[in-house]
C-alpha cells in the first residue's frame, strides 16, 4: 500500500509500474504544494521489485525541488534499494535490514533474444552498480562483491557500507 500524510510518503509494496507511477505522482504532488523548507520523507518496506519501475522513481526523487528523506523501514530489497539511495538524507530503523543483488530475469525465445537480453541486463546491472557506487562508500569492485550474494545488511551494516547516512532513533517529526 503507498499512503501519504503530508510529507510522508509510506511505500510498503512491491515496485512496479503501477506502484512507482503512484509513487512519482505522490512525490510531485508534494514537489509543487509544500512549503520551500519542507522535506518530503518517503518510508521504505519493500521487497523490491522490477528495477525499471524503480529507477523511475530515483530519477524523480533525484529531481525534486525540496530536499527528499528515505527511511527503510523493516526492510528494503533489491530495486527498492534503489529508492532508497536516491534520497538527499537516507535513515535505516534500528531493527531493518537491506539487501542488494543481482538483478534477475526471465526469458524465452530465439537465440537472438538471449542474447539481446543479456547485453541489457548487464547494461541495467552497470546502472544499478553506478548509483549504488555514487551514493556509498563502496568502490565497484566491493559492490561487486555484495551483489554476488542475496544477503541481508542489518542497520548498522547498512550504515557502515554508506548506503544510509544513520541509524534513526528519533521522531520522524524532527526530520
Amino acid at each position: 500500500m503507498i499512503s501519504s500524510k503530508y510529507n510522508h510518503v509510506y511505500f510498503y509494496v512491491r515496485c512496479n509500474r503501477k506502484t512507482c507511477l503512484n509513487l512519482n505522482q505522490k512525490l510531485l504532488y508534494l514537489d509543487s504544494e509544500l512549503e520551500d523548507d519542507t522535506n518530503i520523507i518517503i518510508h521504505i518496506n519493500s521487497p523490491g521489485g522490477s528495477v525499471t519501475s524503480a529507477l523511475s522513481s530515483v530519477d524523480t526523487i533525484m529531481n525534486c525541488k525540496h530536499k527528499v528523506i528515505t527511511i527503510v523501514e523493516g526492510i528494503a530489497c533489491s530495486a527498492a534499494t534503489l529508492i532508497s539511495v536516491a534520497g538527499d538524507k537516507r535513515y535505516i530503523t534500528p531493527h531493518g535490514f537491506f539487501m542488494i543483488h543481482q538483478l534477475s530475469n526471465e526469458v524465452d525465445g530465439t537465440l537472438a533474444r538471449l542474447v539481446d537480453e543479456l547485453s541489457n541486463s548487464r547494461l541495467l546491472m552497470k546502472e544499478i552498480i553506478r548509483i549504488y557506487a555514487i551514493q556509498t562508500k563502496l568502490t565497484h569492485k566491493q559492490l561487486q562483491y555484495y551483489i554476488n550474494n542475496d544477503l541481508y545488511f542489518t542497520a548498522q551494516k547498512t550504515k557502515e557500507l554508506g548506503f544510509v547516512h544513520d541509524i534513526i532513533n528519533k521522531p520522524f517529526s524532527d526530520l
